[in-house]
């Protein structure tokens, strides 16, 4: 989780302040709410498929993972877009 966190950081070079940008301490946290979330599902959904392997157990598997990647790009795109304000 950390190195998620590094690595929006380090995005903000690339990010244009387009509207107004939230606080990084709030940001940070949304983010990390969301993520937790999201992985805590994939994790799930991940021990299910490798315990009751069936076509549906690995297809729960593929969404959840799905889920996460995408929270994941939204959160680095939010960086770029400028939504955190993040200090220099």
């Amino acid at each position: 989780m950390r190195r998620l966190a590094l690595l929006l950081l380090a995005a903000w070079p690339l990010a244009a302040a387009a509207k107004p940008a939230k606080p990084t301490k709030a940001f940070l946290k949304d983010v990390n709410t969301q993520l937790h979330e999201r992985w805590v599902d994939a994790e799930r959904a991940a021990w299910v498929a490798a315990n009751f392997i069936t076509v549906d157990t690995q297809a729960i598997q593929a969404e959840a993972h799905e889920r996460l990647m995408a929270a994941t790009s939204e959160a680095i795109q939010a960086v770029h877009d400028g939504e955190a304000a993040i200090p220099a």
